[in-house]
């Protein structure tokens, strides 16, 4: 069977090893953020602004790690501007 162990009644060893995950986690996240970050200042810097699928892939790859990183502000207006790429080189379901 499994043990349901609530903060209040786990060991302190046990939210030490939570911390120390999410800290994990937290750094491997702000390394996506700047990898896909430079990956798209190297695209655009490469290829220009012009509408293609790979740069809206880029472009969401960035606002998503930044989503992970809790910036939500940038990580919508970057989600934002790569939804409107696909609306344009698609064309819109609304």
């Amino acid at each position: 069977g499994f043990m349901i162990i609530s903060a209040a009644t786990a060991p302190s060893s046990s939210a030490g090893a939570a911390a120390s995950s999410n800290n994990i986690a937290a750094r491997r996240f702000e390394k996506a953020y700047q990898l896909f970050f430079g990956a798209l200042r190297i695209q655009r810097q490469l290829f220009g602004e012009e509408d293609s699928e790979n740069l809206a892939s880029s472009i969401s790859n960035v606002g998503l790690a930044l989503s992970s990183l809790s910036r939500f502000p940038e990580a919508i207006g970057l989600l934002r501007e790569a939804l409107e790429m696909r609306r344009r080189i698609y064309g819109s379901t609304q």
